[in-house]
């Protein structure tokens, strides 16, 4: 696996996220999901990266696939947490 280069933070700032998560909805289209679902898959894309990108500047030894997964698992918890067992 190729290292990827860090950026510095203050290079992110401003960065236009919200300009590119645009580009992957035609995309999506193509491969047959609705344009509705499309935009809300991007959107959850979106806030895992908002959520792992800071973690990722901070922790030097983890990759931002992990913290990526991290992200999402937490997001999995929050809208669909594990059922309670009736005994």
């Amino acid at each position: 696996m190729r290292a990827v280069r860090r950026p510095d933070a203050t290079a992110l700032r401003g960065f236009p996220l919200a300009d590119i998560a645009d580009a992957p909805a035609p995309a999506l289209e193509r491969r047959g999901v609705a344009p509705g679902k499309a935009r809300f898959i991007i959107d959850v894309v979106v806030a895992i990266h908002r959520r792992a990108m800071p973690r990722w500047l901070a922790e030097p030894d983890t990759t931002l696939a992990q913290l990526m997964a991290q992200a999402a698992a937490e997001l999995r918890e929050v809208v669909a947490p594990p059922a309670t067992t009736i005994r």
